[in-house]
């Protein structure tokens, strides 16, 4: 058992080979001389690029804030005193293109990232393997974040998603208005007959 071990793991003897200390090991010379301004570069290059990072991921969207309005408040205040249907679709198309726009302006903001990066393109021979990495990196999930805003700027356009959710809403809170207004003249009605 013990000839299987040191056959497969070595023998635990110790050959005559020479063991350098530490102290000998620094005392070696470099075997090469390294250009230290090639880490600097490198440096450079991937501040610049942190410096780029997406602004949307930096905050709370402006997307986040007209979703939080209280939608349902609103739609009530328009049912109990305009009495008008036509303020829902009046409503639905604001906020629709107030969402659109919102979108909109972010995919500019995508497309000025996505001009940032490019300009590092053609450079790639001056740029070390880690930068050039993290530009592939850049590229795919600035490929990746504008897709998903284009479905989602498609789902807003057509009334889907999030949006859907705060027309609805909207439309309870303008019905409840509107039948909370029209119970209370009707029960004045009632009471004057």
């Amino acid at each position: 058992m013990k000839n299987l071990f040191n056959r497969i793991f070595g023998s635990s003897k110790k050959n005559n080979e020479t063991v350098q200390t530490f102290d000998e090991l620094n005392t070696l010379e470099p075997v090469m001389e390294v250009d230290e301004s090639i880490f600097v570069e490198a440096l450079d290059q991937e501040s610049d690029l942190k410096q780029h990072e997406p602004i949307a991921e930096r905050r709370k969207t402006a997307f986040d804030t007209l979703l939080e309005r209280d939608h349902r408040a609103n739609g009530y205040a328009e049912g109990y005193n305009s009495q008008d249907p036509g303020r829902i679709a009046d409503y639905k198309d604001s906020l629709i293109a107030e969402a659109s726009e919102l979108f909109k302006s972010e995919l500019r903001v995508l497309d000025i990232e996505r001009l940032q990066i490019d300009k590092f393109d053609g450079r790639e021979g001056e740029m070390s393997l880690t930068v050039q990495n993290e530009l592939n990196r850049l590229r795919k999930a600035w490929a990746i974040k504008r897709e998903d805003l284009l479905d989602r700027l498609a789902a807003i356009e057509e009334g889907r998603g999030p949006i859907a959710i705060a027309i609805r809403s909207y439309q309870a809170g303008f019905d409840q208005g509107f039948l909370d207004k029209n119970s209370i003249y009707n029960i004045e009605n009632f009471i004057n007959l």
